[in-house]
């Protein structure tokens, strides 16, 4: 990864070269033995499954000799000391027709200082009108997003973003009455966003408005309150996403 992780990212293409140098310097290596179980990209770094504690020194001691490198300084990290991603669920409106990848072009067209390139689509579904996005980010991201109240630009409307823990303010929320509809701004106020569900944990819908407010910012969302039976429907299928993600990695 980097040395200066996470200000500098390694985009993929530098990832791909750096992944043909090591097998180059592998086959210039004098030593024998040197495997390993699997290579990841990953939120702006590269993560080795070493096969090993000798192909593990390998790489230590390879890394930082790599003549053929062109990118940012790198270092190696062992274990619990390789910065942990962060997940977020985002669901995205009047965006069933799109793919993720177009998606997420339009996040980086919309929205300032966002390393794009670093992040890793976990997991996406067609939900409604809309797209479900499960989402592995940096650093770096994260700080942008909380210091923006946890919503993105998309479309017309600004959207909410679960699974990023921060401090949230205290907000009157004035719930729509049975006789009509609430009144919303942007394209966010599609219905189906009530659907959108989080990580294990993450606010659901009806709690959006606290959590949108976090960093003091005025953020106009929609808010429909689940019934018990619609909350538990959602968190059990968000639970077990996570599940599956935790099993994959």
């Amino acid at each position: 990864m980097p040395k200066d992780y996470p200000k500098a990212i390694l985009e993929a293409e530098q990832l791909s070269s750096l992944e043909d140098i090591l097998v180059e310097e592998m086959c210039q290596s004098q030593e024998r033995g040197i495997h390993f179980t699997g290579v990841h990209f990953r939120n702006g770094m590269m993560l080795v499954d070493c096969g090993s504690q000798g192909s593990a020194e390998w790489i230590i001691k390879s890394v930082p000799q790599l003549k053929s490198w062109k990118g940012p300084e790198l270092v190696v990290l062992r274990g619990d000391d390789i910065p942990k991603p962060t997940n977020i669920t985002v669901f995205f409106p009047r965006s069933q027709e799109m793919e993720p990848e177009k998606i997420l072009r339009l996040v980086e067209v919309q929205n300032s200082n966002l390393n794009i390139g670093a992040w890793r689509i976990l997991n996406s579904r067609k939900e409604g009108k809309g797209t479900v996005l499960t989402i592995g980010i940096d650093p770096q991201t994260e700080k942008t997003l909380k210091a923006g109240g946890c919503c993105l630009n998309f479309r017309f409307g600004l959207i909410p973003v679960s699974g990023l823990k921060s401090k949230e303010v205290s907000v009157d929320v004035e719930m729509p009455s049975t006789s009509r509809e609430p009144e919303v701004q942007g394209e966010g106020a599609d219905s189906s966003l009530g659907q959108a569900v989080g990580s294990a944990g993450a606010p659901m819908a009806a709690e959006i408005p606290s959590a949108a407010l976090a960093a003091g910012r005025s953020c106009q969302l929609p808010v429909r309150a689940f019934s018990d039976s619609e909350r538990e429907e959602h968190l059990k299928e968000s639970e077990e996403e996570q599940e599956e993600m935790e099993e994959g990695t």
